[in-house]
């Protein structure tokens, strides 16, 4: 029997007097269930964002939920509000900044990048996988390649699956 159907088992049997009706076999359905509701959860991204890298009329993109966080300038990224947007249930995490020099506020992009690289090193240390966070240098003009990044980052998350963190079967 493989390691991961011994929990479920070992609860069944446990609880044979709360469920007489459910036996291996229906356990087994139920835990392949769980799995595939897993598979069809709908990701969660959190978008940070400079005021001059990303517009609110952007296009949405179907098959996501999408919160985003105004800045005035991406330096403004904090290593507790991207933890933060972890805690609070999303997958994945974006930061999006001005490209290059084109930052209004001299090098708002260059802090950014440092902050998210700390963070990747400690959500690789925690176990939630640092490719969850990642920045990106748009401009507000290029919705094209903000759909793609979007895109990408949903595709990538159907690999990893769901935010570790959060027990979403219960």
């Amino acid at each position: 029997m493989p390691v991961e159907y011994k929990g479920v088992f070992t609860r069944l049997e446990e609880n044979k007097g709360v469920f007489p009706n459910i036996n291996r076999a229906n356990a087994l359905f139920i835990l392949i269930l769980g799995k595939k509701m897993k598979l069809n959860h709908i990701p969660k991204l959190t978008l940070f964002h400079c005021l001059n890298s990303f517009e609110e009329t952007s296009p949405q993109i179907d098959g996501c939920e999408m919160k985003t966080v105004r800045m005035a300038c991406s330096s403004m990224t904090r290593d507790i509000h991207l933890l933060k947007a972890f805690e609070a249930g999303a997958d994945a995490v974006l930061v999006l900044v001005c490209p290059g020099k084109s930052c209004r506020h001299a090098e708002g992009g260059l802090r950014a990048k440092k902050r998210v690289d700390y963070v990747k090193t400690i959500l690789d240390a925690i176990g939630l996988d640092g490719r969850r966070l990642n920045i990106f240098n748009t401009t507000a003009k290029d919705k094209g390649s903000i759909a793609e990044i979007i895109r990408n980052t949903i595709r990538d998350l159907q690999t990893m699956g769901p935010n570790p963190a959060l027990n979403r079967l219960n």
